[in-house]
C-alpha cells in the first residue's frame, strides 16, 4: 500500500516542477470562475438529463401506436374477408317447409334375394344436379342453408399464335408488278384517253423491265400512244423488229404496220405485212372485225403492187375488193382505177 506523504501543503500550493500534470493550475482556474455561471450550468445539465429521459418514452409511444394500428387492421380484414368472398351473386332461394311424412304400415321381414344390376341411368348435367341440391328442402329447417359452390372452370391455356396468322405477306412478284404497270398503261390509253401519261408509264416500264416476255406488248402500246399523238415515224420504229404474226391480234397489227410502211415508202416490207394478214384473215372468214381488216389489207396491197409496177396484181386485188366489199370505203376509188380513170 502507498504511504501518506508528510508534506501538508495543498495542491494549489505545489510548485510547477512538482506538478507535472498541472492539477494546481486547474484548481486555481476553477476557483477564479465567476459564481453567477454556476446556476446556469446546473440548469443546462438538468434540462439535458430530462430530455434524455423523455426520448425513450416518446419512441415507446410511437411504437405502441404503430403496433396497435397493424393489429386493428388485421382483425378488421379477418372479419370482413369471409363475407366478401362468399357474397351470393343471386337471390337467396326461399326455404320450403319440410314435407310431412306420412306414417307407413309396418312391413314384414322377408328374405332378400340378390337382383340383377339395373341398366345405367343417364346422368344429368352438372348444373342441373347442383340446382336440385340447392333447391331441395333441408332436413332441419332451422339449420343455416348453404349454397352449393360450383367448381371453377379451368381457363383454356394461351396457345401461341399460328404461323399463318403472324406470317408477313410476301411481296408481289416482278411479273405481277409488270402486269400491273401495263394495266395502268392500257387504262390511260383506252379509258382516260391520255396518251402522254401512257408514254410516261411506258418509259418507267422500260427502265424497270428492259427485256421481259411482255416487251412486245409494251411496244404495241407505245406505237398506239404515238399514233394518237400523230407521231407515225416513231410508231413505225416501235413496231419494226417485232414478230407480229405470233402475237395475239397479229393480223390487226400486221395491217397497221403495213399501212405505216407504205406511208413511209417501204413498199416491199409493206407488201409482206399485207400478204400475211390476208392469208390469216381469209382462213378466219369475213365477220365482224375480220371484215374491216380484210378490206384494209386488200386496198393496201393493191396500192403497194401498183407502186411496185405489178399492175396485174393490183387489178386482181381491186377486183377482189369490189367483189367482197361492193359498198366499202374504197369502192368508188377501186371502180375508177379499174375503168382506167384517174
Amino acid at each position: 500500500m502507498s504511504t501518506v506523504s508528510d508534506d501538508p501543503r495543498r495542491l494549489t500550493q505545489l510548485a510547477p516542477d512538482e506538478d507535472p500534470h498541472r492539477v494546481a493550475a486547474l484548481i486555481r482556474a476553477a476557483k477564479a470562475a465567476p459564481e453567477d455561471e454556476m446556476p446556469r450550468l446546473r440548469w443546462r445539465l438538468r434540462a439535458s438529463l430530462r430530455q434524455r429521459a423523455k426520448s425513450p418514452r416518446r419512441f415507446l409511444r410511437v411504437a405502441l401506436v404503430v403496433v396497435g394500428v397493424f393489429l386493428t387492421g388485421g382483425m378488421v380484414g379477418a372479419m370482413v374477408r369471409p363475407f366478401w368472398e362468399h357474397k351470393p351473386t343471386g337471390p337467396t332461394p326461399a326455404l320450403e317447409p319440410p314435407a310431412k311424412s306420412k306414417p307407413q304400415p309396418a312391413r314384414k321381414k322377408s328374405i332378400r334375394v340378390p337382383a340383377e344390376s339395373p341398366e345405367p341411368v343417364a346422368s344429368m348435367e352438372t348444373d342441373a344436379v347442383e340446382d336440385k341440391l340447392v333447391a331441395a328442402p333441408l332436413a332441419n329447417p332451422r339449420a343455416p342453408m348453404r349454397l352449393a359452390r360450383r367448381a371453377p372452370v379451368p381457363s383454356a391455356p394461351d396457345l401461341p399464335p399460328s404461323p399463318a396468322a403472324t406470317a408477313v405477306p410476301a411481296p408481289p412478284s416482278p411479273t405481277a408488278v409488270e402486269q400491273a404497270m401495263l394495266g395502268d398503261v392500257l387504262k390511260a390509253l383506252r379509258s382516260q384517253h391520255n396518251p402522254r401519261a401512257a408514254l410516261a408509264l411506258l418509259d418507267e416500264h422500260g427502265k424497270r423491265f428492259p427485256d421481259t416476255a411482255l416487251a412486245p406488248e409494251a411496244a404495241m402500246f407505245r406505237a398506239e400512244a404515238l399514233l394518237n399523238l400523230g407521231r407515225k415515224a416513231e410508231a413505225l420504229s416501235a413496231l419494226d423488229g417485232l414478230s407480229l404474226a405470233s402475237m395475239p391480234n397479229g393480223d390487226e397489227r400486221l395491217v397497221l404496220r403495213g399501212e405505216l410502211r407504205a406511208a413511209a415508202g417501204r413498199w416491199r416490207e409493206a407488201r409482206a405485212d399485207f400478204d400475211s394478214s390476208i392469208s390469216t384473215t381469209a382462213s378466219a372468214g369475213l365477220a365482224g372485225k375480220t371484215h374491216d381488216l380484210m378490206e384494209r389489207a386488200l386496198w393496201g396491197r393493191a396500192s403497194v403492187r401498183s407502186h411496185l409496177g405489178d399492175e396485174t396484181g393490183a387489178r386482181a386485188d381491186l377486183t377482189l375488193y369490189l367483189r367482197s366489199f361492193p359498198s366499202g370505203r374504197f369502192a368508188a376509188q377501186a371502180a375508177a382505177l379499174l375503168r382506167g380513170s384517174p
